[in-house]
């Protein structure tokens, strides 16, 4: 999520001038960090020392164009290597804003708290959030964040843990984001209207989101996680999947990666099993009713011919029961929204290859070879 942390400030690199030193080991490395960034001549309004923790008051420094302060920097069991790298237990920050040229305030964090962090040096190449380093746990809250057209973007509270940083080729996380809420502006047309049509705002977003990956063997598992929109719905993931190695990821970005490569990359890339649902929560009636609304129709006629041409669709696959499963839980959704489960279950573990020969030579063999099954209660 500390992409999540860049989009939300939409903050460049930009050149840096010299920190103001306080005499304090610690704060001096943390001013240093502030100072490599693209807020140069940074400073403290004052530095104390009390349980073990290097606090800063009223830190603030300033690049070319925008200017940053925070209110007040604890710093928990820090240590600065010789490379000047702080490390620390813990660093909390309070009361972090950020400013454009004009002095517009364009960001602002409530508070944020790192556990285990590691702070690097300041280098060539660095960005706003090399202000929380490299670190196992994150908890942000009251994240704001507004453009230069006046578009919002609030986050209530944001937590993200890593486990196994330091564990060669693993790594699993688990990221939770309450109240994520954006102007509908943010889509542009016709996006923004279509949204509007359905009687909405502005969206609000709750995730939750787990898994873990092994770049050495590839294993990739999606733990249980949803996707949230208030008044719309809730869509859930989990599933786990094989052969997805670092390695692979590599060979995939080649974007000249030669025909019998990726057929061989396929062919070593298995699917363990992959549930999907959607859990309505007043989205499906606002569509249909503003789909009977155009076509004229009431609810029970809209749902014949929406099902009619979805049949006519999957019957092309060739499974009749398949067809008559999809057809009757879709109806059944469509009729009396609730939810609506996917789940692929092969009996043993399917390979992209078989996945992709079976989609392009028989389709009809799909439902039986995933164990596919759609339900709607």
């Amino acid at each position: 999520m500390r992409s999540l942390f860049v989009a939300a400030f939409t903050l460049l690199a930009l050149p840096a001038a010299a920190f103001e030193p306080t005499g304090n080991a610690v704060a001096d490395a943390f001013l240093r960090t502030l100072d490599g960034l693209e807020f140069g001549s940074a400073t403290a309004g004052a530095v104390s020392r009390a349980d073990g923790a290097t606090v800063l008051e009223e830190v603030a420094g300033k690049g070319a164009d925008k200017a940053l302060t925070i209110a007040r920097v604890r710093i928990e069991d820090g240590t600065v290597n010789a490379d000047n790298a702080l490390s620390a237990a813990a660093i909390d920050y309070d009361g972090l804003k950020i400013f454009d040229a004009a002095g517009k305030e364009t960001g602002n964090v409530e508070a944020i708290a790192l556990t285990d962090v590691r702070l690097a040096a300041a280098t060539d190449e660095t960005a706003l959030t090399d202000l929380l380093g490299d670190f196992a746990t994150v908890s942000m809250t009251g994240v704001t964040a507004t453009s230069v057209d006046d578009e919002t973007l609030t986050i209530e509270a944001l937590n993200f843990v890593r486990t196994g940083r330091d564990t060669p080729d693993v790594s699993a996380i688990t990221v939770v984001v309450d109240g994520l809420k954006f102007d509908l502006t943010l889509f542009g047309e016709p996006t923004e209207s279509q949204i509007r049509n359905l009687g909405y705002e502005a969206l609000k977003v709750y995730i939750k989101a787990a898994g873990a990956w092994s770049s050495a063997d590839g294993r990739v598992v999606i733990e249980p996680s949803a996707l949230s929109v208030a008044e719309m719905g809730t869509l859930k993931v989990e599933g786990a999947a094989n052969g997805l190695t670092q390695a692979a990821f590599d060979a995939l970005e080649n974007a000249n990666v030669e025909y019998p490569r990726l057929m061989e990359l396929m062919g070593s890339v298995t699917v363990d099993g992959l549930t999907l649902s959607f859990l309505d929560n007043g989205l499906t009636d606002r569509l249909m009713d503003n789909l009977g609304k155009s076509a004229g129709a009431d609810r029970a006629t809209l749902v014949a011919q929406l099902t009619a041409a979805l049949e006519a669709q999957v019957a092309a696959i060739g499974d009749a029961a398949f067809t008559r499963s999809v057809t009757g839980a879709v109806r059944q959704f469509l009729s009396e929204p609730g939810e609506m489960t996917v789940v692929a279950a092969p009996a043993q573990q399917i390979s992209a290859f078989q996945i992709f020969s079976a989609a392009m030579l028989n389709p009809a063999v799909l439902p039986e070879l995933l164990s596919l099954q759609i339900s709607a209660d």
